[in-house]
């Protein structure tokens, strides 16, 4: 009877053990996992500031370009003016 118990006590021990051993490899997953999301935020926290940055370097650049072209338009038209009224004078 008693040898039986002892054997009986090993078999659960053994499942126990196994148990213990198959958590740890869970942990050790999801230890991986949070790793992972930390550096896609991180990621994800870059290309969003790089991405309003550009967008805001490409704004900046048309608004500025378009002024000038603003500028040379009225130039030209302020000469094509001044021409045309000097030819009917």
């Amino acid at each position: 009877m008693l040898f039986e118990t002892v054997n009986t006590l090993d078999k659960t021990v053994n499942t126990l053990d196994k148990t213990v051993n198959t958590l740890d490899k869970t942990v050790n997953t999801l230890d991986k996992t949070v790793n992972t999301l930390d550096k896609t935020v991180n990621t994800l926290d870059k290309t969003e500031g790089h991405t309003w940055a550009r967008q805001k370097d490409t704004l900046d650049k048309t608004e500025g370009h378009t002024g000038q072209d603003r500028k040379t338009q009225c130039v030209r038209q302020k000469d094509a003016l001044g021409k045309t009224k000097r030819h009917t004078e």
